[in-house]
């Protein structure tokens, strides 16, 4: 971004994630810069977008985790069949 002597707005936003007991865990912090003049459903759809991104980003990682775990389980499986004689 570029500085300017311009006033701007500053806007924070945390996402957190809720765990199966209620607790919540921070996960991203975000911060924004918007001239006064931006209009107020410019902020919300940059606010929504960035938050869609983080529940895809999140989706990603687990299914990433998901198939992780299931080739490292193949991969102990092919393990544990090498040099298997079967009669």
């Amino acid at each position: 971004m570029q500085e300017t002597k311009e006033p701007f707005l500053d806007i924070g936003i945390n996402i957190y994630e809720k765990a199966d007991d209620g607790s919540e865990t921070l996960v991203e912090e975000k911060k924004f810069a918007y001239p006064f003049a931006t209009p107020v459903e410019d902020i919300k759809a940059d606010l929504t977008k960035c938050l869609a991104t983080s529940i895809s980003d999140a989706e990603m990682a687990i299914a990433n985790q998901l198939t992780e775990q299931l080739n490292k389980q193949a991969d102990e499986t092919i393990a544990s069949l090498e040099g298997a004689v079967i009669e």
